[in-house]
């Protein structure tokens, strides 16, 4: 049946709608968003939320980084830390700012970076005519908290039971 295309051949279980197998971690992640390597983890339903606040932290810090090199260049001239400072800080506040937009973006449409990159791959995020479709959106505030762990997800199969009721 169709637990046969969910099985995963490293772990040997059928795996939860929504979760895929890291071959970096060999495990398989619930709501598998990505393998992140500057945390040597991977990012899912448990620390999603976790994921944001270092994203957020390193994009707030970087900024803030980028006001004092520029205050030590316009107070002391342009010496080499001072630039190389600026320079590192823009790259990473620049990264940190988009990380963080992506996974808020991604958050209010209850869909992870996995999804989002391979959703052609997922019959789960097709209607019946093949065209994108994403049962597991319920609005911004809902899939937000979601996110967060505010209330509980909801499963295909339920959302499935709804719509023909």
């Amino acid at each position: 049946g169709p637990d046969i295309l969910r099985l995963c051949h490293s772990c040997r279980v059928v795996r939860p709608l929504r979760a895929k197998h890291c071959r970096i971690c060999d495990r398989c992640v619930a709501q598998f968003d990505h393998h992140c390597p500057y945390i040597y983890n991977c990012v899912g339903l448990r620390n999603r939320g976790w994921f944001l606040i270092f994203t957020l932290s390193v994009a707030i810090n970087c900024s803030i980084t980028i006001f004092f090199a520029c205050y030590c260049i316009h107070s002391e001239g342009w010496k080499l830390l001072y630039v190389i400072g600026l320079i590192e800080a823009l790259i990473f506040c620049g990264l940190g700012w988009l990380l963080s937009g992506f996974t808020l973006l991604y958050a209010a449409m209850n869909l992870t970076t996995n999804e989002m990159f391979n959703y052609k791959r997922y019959s789960y995020l097709k209607n019946s005519r093949g065209k994108y479709y994403n049962p597991f959106s319920r609005g911004v505030l809902y899939n937000l908290a979601e996110f967060f762990l505010c209330i509980q997800p909801v499963e295909l199969e339920d959302i499935r039971l709804l719509d023909m009721g």
